[in-house]
């Protein structure tokens, strides 16, 4: 009887996103397609910064707040004020790692950021 290697299974990373009532519940993060994410980016065009990050940088205090934010509206705003261009978009994206967002967008000081909630509130798809 041949012996079957079984392929190994790619799962999805599991992280744990606090939602608005304050529960961590496990949460992936799928990949956007490019569809999705200029959907995303047409939503959050009208949309002002709920987060300006100032000198002090991303204090554990920001991050909570963004927390909040995006398990809310799940698609936001941030400013971020201080330094270049490379450090502005290392922020943001320190920002999408330990909050488990998705970058949408970044132009100058402020960034698009979204990560679905529990329960979707915004249609990823147009």
């Amino acid at each position: 009887m041949p012996a079957y290697k079984s392929r190994p299974v790619a799962l999805e990373p599991v992280y744990y996103a606090t939602d608005f009532d304050g529960v961590q519940r496990p949460h992936t993060l799928k990949e956007l397609s490019p569809k999705q994410t200029r959907h995303l980016r047409s939503l959050g065009h009208h949309l002002r910064p709920v987060v300006i990050i100032g000198s002090a940088g991303t204090t554990p205090r920001v991050l909570d707040e963004i927390e909040n934010a995006l398990a809310h509206h799940e698609l936001i705003k941030i400013k971020i004020a201080p330094g270049d261009r490379d450090t502005r978009r290392q922020v943001a994206l320190d920002i999408c790692r330990s909050t488990h967002a998705h970058l949408i967008q970044m132009i100058g000081h402020v960034a698009t950021l979204y990560r679905p909630g529990r329960v979707p509130r915004i249609n990823q798809t147009p």
